[in-house]
């Protein structure tokens, strides 16, 4: 980060922020709501085919995804979209969405406004190790669930896709 731009820009070269093995995948936190005055915060996600949101929703937020690699199925008030590297989906306040990575891997700019929504990243996830994708494990089920309820996300059931066929 520039250390002389403090409180005019915040500048992050690639890989630089704070790294989260996030539900299967590497989330880095690049822009925290601290470094825009709880305006925004952008998080750079990496994940593989198969892995899938829970269909929920954020009353007070509204999440951006720009695709930048890879393709990805999403779920918004019950229609499904697909997209592919370019595609930008805007998720409005309280609508319910989930996503699911349809390629063998996809890597997405995320941003949600206002921040704030990287402290449920940071509750649900486990700081990385290294800047790679995590080892294979399961979703911490009850860990998920305590940082949706703690930070504003409002689950509302499994991930709504026929999980088998995108996997496969």
């Amino acid at each position: 980060m520039c250390e002389l731009c403090a409180g005019k820009a915040v500048i992050r070269q690639a890989g630089e922020g704070e790294a989260i093995w996030f539900d299967g995948g590497l989330l880095t936190i690049t822009v925290a709501a601290e470094d825009t005055g709880g305006a925004f915060a952008v998080f750079d996600y990496l994940a593989t085919r198969g892995k899938a949101s829970p269909l929920h929703r954020h009353p007070d937020a509204e999440e951006t995804f720009w695709l930048l690699e890879g393709s990805i199925r999403v779920h918004i008030d019950g229609v499904e979209h697909e997209g592919s590297a370019g595609a930008t989906f805007v998720f409005r306040r309280d609508v319910p969405h989930a996503y699911a990575i349809t390629s063998e891997s996809a890597r997405l700019t995320m941003m949600l406004t206002p921040g704030g929504g990287e402290n449920f990243f940071r509750a649900a996830g486990t700081p990385a190790e290294r800047p790679e994708l995590p080892p294979p494990g399961e979703r911490n089920l009850e860990q998920f669930q305590a940082a949706a309820a703690a930070n504003g996300v409002v689950l509302l059931g499994p991930p709504p896709f026929d999980l088998a066929t995108i996997a496969a």
